[in-house]
């Protein structure tokens, strides 16, 4: 009596067409990793041969937050603009490098006085490009906005001319950037930039604009 030999009819269609997702999966797999999008996958799969079927597993999704862009340098050139009370000074075409935020010391002595930082300029407006100038006042070089008051700082997309309206009196003013009542350093800050929340939103904040920036600026007495 002979003895018969039973073979087992492998599903060819199905090794294939696992083998197919196999490599789809991997390559997807290498894809994602190689990526810059800080975004990492675990991926298992289950094969089942007779049924002729895969199942892809997505486990541990891992998103790594990116770094956040690095502060702006500040330049503070030793330019001091001296005693308030004295208007001999005058910043004239002054080069704001791109991406940079320049201070300049001055001493707050103007008792009982107000008046006007005026600026002028002759560069392109910079309306269609989103970013702003800004000039403000601080304590320290690229401080926060003295005292957090909003009249001591301003975003314009052409200054040319614009104001920035300061007094020293013991008494507050509708208009005007206080800088108290007592003889201290302080800092004008000018920068042009991409800032949260102002201008039409086509810049991106932490971007540099694409330019120097040349401006003129000094102290003009109102009384």
């Amino acid at each position: 009596m002979s003895k018969k030999r039973l073979y087992r009819r492998t599903n060819t269609y199905g090794i294939y067409a696992i083998s197919i997702v196999v490599v789809t999966v991997l390559v997807y797999a290498l894809l994602a990793l190689s990526a810059p999008c800080a975004v990492s996958e675990e991926l298992n799969i289950e094969v089942d041969v007779d049924a002729g079927t895969c199942e892809l597993i997505s486990e541990e999704v891992v998103t790594v937050t990116p770094p956040p862009e690095p502060p702006p340098p500040v330049v503070d050139d030793g330019t001091d603009l001296g005693l308030f009370s004295e208007s001999a000074w005058s910043l004239r075409n002054y080069r704001i490098g791109r991406g940079v935020i320049s201070s300049f010391s001055f001493t707050a002595d103007s008792f009982d006085r107000g008046g006007i930082i005026k600026f002028i300029n002759n560069m392109p407006h910079l309306g269609a490009s989103g970013y702003l100038f800004r000039g403000w006042f601080s304590e320290e070089p690229n401080g926060p906005v003295l005292d957090g008051d909003r009249r001591c700082e301003f975003y314009h997309m052409d200054p040319n001319p614009w104001n920035l309206q300061w007094t020293q009196s013991f008494e507050d003013t509708r208009f005007d950037c206080n800088l108290g009542y007592q003889a201290r350093e302080l800092y004008l800050n000018v920068a042009v930039g991409c800032w949260e929340g102002k201008g039409n939103g086509r810049c991106t904040v932490g971007v540099p604009y694409i330019r120097d920036y040349h401006v003129t600026f000094y102290p003009e007495w109102q009384r």
